[in-house]
């Protein structure tokens, strides 16, 4: 994949017809109720005088048991007074009791507020958690708030050149493969032909892939007589979808052992509606897979770019890393294991050269690679990730910042590559995520 004298398949750049020798795409929170009573103001009412003032009156015994009624009342008041404040007292202590016991729950066994319900959970695989309505906070993905950038096995980050990765060291990687089959009538004999390649993507939440563009296909090629063709990809009887088309692969490793692999359908590809072919600008897409998968140690979600720092990453010539499976130099084989390199993020200026005569936009794209040459991507590795390392909620982590795009060549003296800036889509792409 990554290194001269290093080695997925070599796939045909379909999208960039002017240069066809100089740029390739890499495809493959208790309250108290006072009650107060209103003070008695001197001399309005005496209880005292005002019943011997009506005991010394000429009223006689009627006047005496009338008092002793107005008595009894006043007694009965008082005390149904004093029984409703005690049903008060006691109700209100039981439920700021149950108050507290929730939240206690609730922050015991969820790792951010905004989880509202578990509904299974056990030993063996990640708690699953009804969807929440309101973002989740940073450093967990919609809709569930899983967490991201989770990982069981450590990169061997260390390795300066390309090197086969550490197995499911890199659990948000995916690998999508494109399948087609078409027939094509050529002097009254009908032909049939078969067209496949490879590209990478990365997962950010249960259902939801990054890729690039340009590894959604709408043309491949056919030979026929010495000669290449361009065919446009159409649906057909054997493919009733583009979507059909497709397969993701998820916590692979080596090409050639797909146990324990999940494999999957894809119910939509979506590509960003301002793609430039011509240019190969908003290089980015979105795969939808057609049922959600379960995180294990080998399959987790990759952290994105936080949304509250404009242009991240905002610095140049820091380290990052790539992952893919393609080829190990320029026009070499596919590689059967996941490959891992270091390479350095530059100032724009650093790739003047590369896609030459192809327009640009810093704010949307990525300059990495090695000026010096011998390390980068290359054909195959289109559409997989570029990480940065850097702190989630107080954990270092790898956070998705680029895309595998284009490049001249693989690993040339003073052209590195071009990536799709994730934090540029970063609204696009919450607004998509199922």
């Amino acid at each position: 994949m990554f290194t001269v004298n290093e080695n997925f398949e070599n796939f045909s750049n379909l999208n960039n017809n002017n240069n066809n020798n100089v740029t390739n795409q890499r495809t493959n929170a208790n309250n108290s109720s006072i009650i107060e009573t209103n003070s008695i103001r001197p001399g309005i009412y005496n209880s005292k005088n005002f019943f011997n003032k009506i005991l010394d009156s000429n009223h006689g015994k009627s006047k005496k048991k009338f008092c002793i009624s107005l008595i009894v009342i006043l007694v009965l008041i008082v005390i149904l007074i004093t029984l409703v404040i005690v049903i008060i007292v006691i109700f209100s202590s039981k439920n700021n009791s149950s108050t507290s016991s929730i939240k206690t729950t609730t922050s015991s066994t969820s790792k951010d507020p905004l989880i509202t319900n578990i509904i299974s959970t056990n030993n063996n695989s990640i708690p699953f958690f009804t969807p929440s309505n309101s973002a989740c906070s940073y450093g967990y993905i919609v809709p569930y708030c899983d967490e991201c950038g989770l990982a069981f096995v450590n990169p061997n980050v260390k390795i300066v050149g390309g090197k086969e990765a550490e197995a499911n060291s890199w659990p948000s990687l995916v690998s999508i493969k494109f399948n087609y089959k078409f027939y094509v009538t050529i002097q009254n004999n009908v032909y049939e032909f078969k067209q496949s390649s490879s590209c990478g993507g990365t997962l950010i939440n249960r259902k939801t892939v990054l890729t690039a563009g340009h590894c959604f296909l709408t043309e491949v090629t056919y030979s026929y007589d010495g000669r290449t063709y361009f065919y446009t990809v159409v649906p057909n009887e054997l493919y009733p979808t583009f979507e059909s088309m497709y397969t993701v692969y998820i916590g692979l490793h080596s090409t050639s052992d797909t146990s324990g692999v999940v494999i999957s359908e894809i119910s939509k590809f979506l590509r960003y509606p301002y793609y430039d072919e011509f240019n190969t600008l908003n290089d980015i897409s979105i795969i939808t897979l057609a049922k959600e998968v379960e995180f294990t140690n080998k399959i987790q979600p990759s952290c994105l770019p936080d949304s509250s720092i404009q242009n991240y990453p905002t610095k140049s010539n820091i380290d990052s890393w790539a992952v893919g499976w393609g080829a190990l130099y320029e026009n070499g084989p596919i590689s059967p294991k996941l490959q891992n390199v270091r390479l350095t993020i530059y100032n724009s200026s650093m790739c003047s050269l590369v896609g030459e005569g192809s327009r640009k936009n810093w704010n949307t794209q990525i300059c990495a690679g090695e000026y010096l040459g011998g390390k980068d991507t290359c054909q195959g590795d289109s559409g997989g990730p570029l990480f940065v390392k850097d702190y989630v909620n107080g954990v270092l982590k790898y956070i998705l910042v680029g895309i595998t795009s284009y490049g001249n060549g693989c690993g040339n003296y003073r052209y590195p590559g071009i990536y799709t800036k994730v934090s540029a889509y970063l609204s696009w792409i919450k607004q998509n995520m199922e």
